[in-house]
């Protein structure tokens, strides 16, 4: 009795297993029959940012184009560019897949040395920003005070300027 039970456990188990590995491949199917054509990522515009200039990049000028076609008509999803490649699912699936392989250890800690080999950068360009806000208040104050003494105004303004530069470009691109 005990064996019957158990046969028929087993016969169950399995079909209801098949039964899920059906209903997966029917939602996959489902999924690829909802798929774009092909033809329709060609017609796109490529993305802005992938041959834009370093200047335009710098002083941020490449989403132009779009802003401008926004201001003449009412955008559509044709007008809209493609995805850049380094922020597409495919790029980065394979750059998780390679790091992982590489690190041949945890996931975790494949990311955390991938953040700190690639975004060393940004904790001494905050730094640089924080000291020249700083330097930026300490200026203004020295610039109202020449402005009533008439000595060396033109000094102080130039660093008000110059931090300010720094700031911008750090709050922009980091």
């Amino acid at each position: 009795v005990v064996l019957v039970v158990l046969v028929v456990v087993n016969l169950t188990m399995t079909t209801q297993q098949h039964r899920e590995e059906e209903e997966e491949e029917n939602i996959f199917r489902k999924a690829e029959e909802l798929q774009p054509p092909e033809t329709a990522q060609r017609t796109r515009p490529p993305h802005p940012l992938e041959n834009a200039t370093f200047l335009g990049r710098m002083v941020f000028t490449w989403p132009w184009a779009l802003m401008k076609l926004g201001l003449q008509q009412t955008l559509v999803d044709a007008d809209l560019p493609n995805v850049a490649q380094v922020d597409s699912s495919e790029y980065n699936h394979d750059y998780m897949y390679k790091l992982l392989r590489q690190k041949s250890g945890s996931l975790h800690w494949a990311l955390f040395v991938d953040f700190l080999k690639s975004l060393w950068y940004v904790q001494p360009a905050m730094g640089i920003a924080a000291a020249a806000r700083i330097l930026q208040a300490v200026a203004l104050g020295h610039l109202l005070e020449s402005l009533e003494t008439g000595a060396n105004s033109w000094w102080w303004a130039s660093v008000l300027v110059f931090c300010g530069a720094i700031t911008l470009f750090e709050h922009h691109h980091v």
